[in-house]
């Protein structure tokens, strides 16, 4: 009976926690368990695999969520940390047209006069890919062609 109410009870509890929901205008979306700005966080993870999980998450979520997206480009204002803003806008460019909103085209448009030159070159990739209009209006050239 001990060994059935143990059973009983970690089932309870492993049933407590936070289940994954889409976001809202009040409520981070809920991924995996973990927040939005969790993810966002762990995109600058040195671990490789939490990295991976953390791209996979959000692409997937940006793709059917614009509060999602509204958490990356608030990502983007990140002034104190130019890797997290260079990750933010290479998931940007994988969400594509979704990613297309007033927001983060305001955003990665304010990436352009940032002194650091990998996070303007990063902002302004992003800009391309999403609008290219704006892109045009912002002055951003088309990219080169990747080398294969």
């Amino acid at each position: 009976m001990h060994r059935f109410a143990v059973c009983c009870l970690l089932l309870l509890l492993v049933g407590c926690g936070k289940k994954d929901r889409t976001g809202s205008k009040d409520l981070e979306a809920i991924m995996k368990g973990q927040p939005t700005t969790y993810w966002i966080e762990q995109l600058t993870n040195p671990d490789e695999e939490k990295r991976t999980v953390a791209v996979k998450l959000l692409v997937e979520n940006g793709k059917k969520n614009e509060y999602v997206v509204e958490d990356l480009a608030d990502a983007l204002e990140t002034k104190d940390d130019p890797d997290l803003r260079i990750a933010v806008c290479a998931v940007l460019e994988r969400i594509g047209l979704n990613a297309n909103t007033k927001d983060v085209v305001s955003s990665l448009k304010k990436l352009l006069l940032v002194k650091d030159d990998r996070v303007a070159n990063a902002g302004a990739k992003a800009l391309w890919r999403l609008n290219k209009d704006e892109a045009r209006i912002a002055g951003v050239a088309p990219p080169a062609p990747e080398k294969k």
